[in-house]
């Protein structure tokens, strides 16, 4: 008899339930036939086992164990909702049956298999069955994978600067002009890596990846650095554009002229 347990928490059931026509044979726990229970590579799948027995029997304490190379990633016990469960001290008859979960989460692609020991009380002989567990490789995905853009590189620029004042004098004069850095907008360039990933975390060609790869260069306009050292602001110039017609300034010489008041 083969009984499968349907709820939504379950996305799959394994059922081992009582092999129709096998002998009975007195204080044995008669347990037989397997179902596998399958999922992909690092999904977790919810399966159950049906334990039944054609002889009273009691299950120990505990009731249960597993073993086998891939035991580890299998996590006995959880809940069913209304279902009676497996537990120890319960006693089992001919048709009363009890339940159990599994969570398989397997790590690599392949079929495996665990040994399932059910336990009952002195006087009676449990029943090993073998637990067959298939981990499917794992759907994998390609998509982009895009970097930040770095520093803006290149680019244009130059300094823009007032006119020197004073503009008029009469022998030596200090002037002063201020200047600013004018960069050419989107005349730098930024650059980024973009490389297509596959779901499970590894680089590869971009022929893997649909759609158009995204740009890895984009424009971008520059610092003020661009523009070099400043100009000087600040010079010491000999003007003669408002001194007297009978005074001629001669700074090879020294000679100067002076502005006095009338």
């Amino acid at each position: 008899m083969c009984i499968t347990i349907r709820r939504a928490l379950i996305l799959f059931s394994a059922t081992l339930a009582l092999v129709a026509g096998q002998a009975s044979v007195a204080g044995t726990a008669n347990i037989g036939g397997t179902a596998e229970c399958k999922t992909t590579v690092g999904t977790t799948k919810v399966c159950n086992i049906t334990i039944g027995t054609t002889t009273s029997v009691v299950l120990a304490d505990p009731f249960y164990s597993l073993s086998g190379p891939h035991a580890s990633e299998v996590k006995l016990g959880g809940p069913l909702g209304s279902l009676r469960l497996c537990s120890p001290g319960i006693t089992l008859t001919a048709g009363n049956n009890c339940f159990i979960t599994y969570e398989f989460t397997p790590q690599e692609a392949g079929s495996r298999t665990a040994t399932f020991t059910v336990r009952v009380t002195s006087g009676h002989t449990g029943s090993s069955w073998a637990l067959p567990l298939v981990a499917e490789p794992a759907t994998v995905t390609y998509s982009w994978e895009e970097g930040t853009f770095g520093a803006c590189v290149g680019g244009t620029g130059s300094w823009q600067s007032s006119s020197w004042t004073p503009s008029e004098g009469c022998g030596p004069t200090l002037q002063s002009r201020s200047s600013v850095c004018v960069v050419d907008t989107d005349s730098g360039l930024q650059t980024r890596t973009v490389v297509c990933k596959s779901s499970d975390g590894a680089t590869v060609a971009d022929s893997f990846c649909t759609g158009p790869k995204p740009e890895i260069h984009q424009a971008c306009t520059p610092a003020s650095t661009v523009c070099g050292p400043a100009p000087e602001d600040n010079r010491e110039v000999v003007l003669d554009n408002a001194c007297s017609s009978r005074c001629v300034p001669d700074a090879a010489n020294n000679r100067f002229c002076l502005m006095l008041p009338f």
